[in-house]
């Protein structure tokens, strides 16, 4: 499944890349416009996160850049099994 998500991202002009650990999300103007990395910043149109919405806010984010009741209630989410059925 994660090559054809990847090869349907190259197919509409995407490019996809793996194995770089993101630091952080760039932030601006309330807006993602990219992502931090050792290897250097990169931008896009789109951000994407994969990770869980706690990392992405608390980690990637950072409670600062969002409304402090949005933060909170991130927070505040539990964990809970999930599973994709095909």
């Amino acid at each position: 499944m994660k090559l054809a998500i990847a090869e349907g991202i190259r197919e509409m002009g995407g490019e996809v890349r793996t194995g770089i650990p993101v630091e952080s999300i760039i932030i601006s103007n309330g807006v993602a416009k990219g992502v931090r990395t050792k290897e250097g910043d990169f931008f896009a149109d789109t951000i994407v996160s994969n990770a869980d919405i706690k990392h992405t806010v608390t980690d990637l984010v950072g409670e600062a850049q969002l409304d402090k009741k949005y933060a909170s209630r991130i927070k505040a989410v539990e964990y809970s099994y999930s599973a994709f059925v095909l």
